[in-house]
């Protein structure tokens, strides 16, 4: 794979809106989840929080985020670090993102 490519990416895309909702994270890591309103509807339809809710995607929409690699279907680490306000760490962030399936 080649070396990332450097664009300027609109405000309206989902990155910089997550951006925004990571800065408290560090508080509620390990109980926060954040996700698409697929992710959202999923959770809530197998149960949400008193159910064992499925917190869960499709790599279609993960794709929209900017925040998936593409050659493996998974959330991309550098991406992610990109966009992190400091002192939130990667792992918390990718433990609140719903899980990418195809």
């Amino acid at each position: 794979m080649g070396a990332p490519v450097q664009i300027e990416l609109p405000p309206h895309m989902a990155h910089r809106q997550l951006a925004n909702l990571l800065a408290p994270l560090t508080q509620l890591a390990g109980t926060a989840l954040v996700g698409t309103v697929d992710a959202w509807l999923l959770w809530n339809l197998t149960g949400g929080a008193g159910g064992g809710g499925r917190h869960a995607t499709d790599v279609t929409n993960a794709s929209r985020t900017m925040l998936m690699e593409l050659s493996t279907g998974r959330w991309h680490d550098d991406s992610l670090r990109a966009i992190l306000p400091e002192g939130v760490r990667v792992d918390d962030v990718k433990a609140a993102l719903p899980e990418i399936v195809s």
